[in-house]
């Protein structure tokens, strides 16, 4: 996890040339992607830089290529849009903005209730996405904005999304809360579990009340699934019926990793009386 911090303390002169070397890479998961596009979006946005890549095996390009990676920091692509993939079971990766944030949610849910789940009931699914943004714009005040990607795995019928940012992170925002009331500073680890308690509010935000990270615990567990975060100096890990794990990183990640991964065959059934969104 040391990769963030590596990236936010380089200098580069202005329009340099930024070349990513996937070298003898031959897949990256969804965590490890939107780390990738962070550190990118970040080099590319303080220093104007040119973006190439090179390396990697063809399978890992092949996936880049249908996901459209490789054109996002091109001046012309859109990336701040929903993004149609050539994948069917990923999404394209989003940098999230805060007036899509809605949008996106309802488009995942969407997409992977046409491409595999027609008759299960994905709500959760886009209420959750909706809840870590949420998160993000309401208290990260990152130099840039996140990134986010979803993946569907049919071998284990396993659904990830991992959501990404280089902002001020979750031990610092509880941090500097608790302070503000007199109490004495939480390790990092323990800090991500006090945002995870249900009702622990920063300040007042009508769309979620102290209850967004919470939902999206409750989400994993409910889902016979997981929830990981890493944040400055902490890292939580809630797998559902098992003891969660939280400690201290032995290299700080300079922001915060959310990666939620999901059993959708616990998933319920859809109800015909629901919404659904058109587009």
């Amino acid at each position: 996890m040391r990769f963030g911090n590596y990236v936010t303390s380089i200098e580069l002169e202005p329009n340099t040339l930024l070349k990513v070397d996937f070298r003898d890479a031959k897949f990256l998961d969804p965590a490890e992607i939107v780390v990738l596009a962070c550190s990118i979006e970040y080099l590319y946005t303080r220093f104007n830089c040119k973006v190439e890549f090179c390396g990697g095996f063809p399978s890992l390009n092949n996936h880049l290529d249908k996901i459209k990676f490789k054109h996002y920091w091109n001046p012309s692509f859109k990336r701040d849009n929903y993004t149609a993939s050539k994948n069917n079971s990923t999404l394209c990766p989003w940098h999230i903005s805060k007036n899509m944030i809605d949008q996106y949610g309802q488009q995942a849910q969407k997409y992977f209730k046409n491409t595999f789940f027609h008759n299960k009931d994905l709500q959760p699914l886009s209420q959750s996405l909706v809840e870590v943004f949420n998160n993000i714009f309401d208290h990260s005040e990152s130099s840039i904005q996140g990134y986010v990607i979803t993946q569907f795995y049919p071998s284990t019928e396993e659904l990830t999304f991992a959501v990404c940012d280089f902002g001020k992170a979750i031990p610092t925002t509880i941090n500097n809360y608790l302070h503000g009331k007199d109490n004495f500073e939480l390790k990092h680890n323990v800090a991500i579990e006090k945002a995870l308690e249900r009702g622990m509010t920063i300040r007042s935000i009508p769309h979620n009340a102290g209850f967004g990270l919470t939902n999206v615990l409750e989400f994993a567990e409910d889902s016979n699934g997981k929830l990981t975060i890493f944040s400055n100096g902490g890292y939580f890990i809630k797998e559902s019926k098992k003891e969660k794990k939280s400690g201290l990183l032995s290299y700080p990640f300079n922001g915060t990793l959310i990666i939620v991964k999901i059993d959708t065959t616990t998933l319920d059934d859809f109800d015909s009386d629901d919404e659904i969104y058109e587009f």
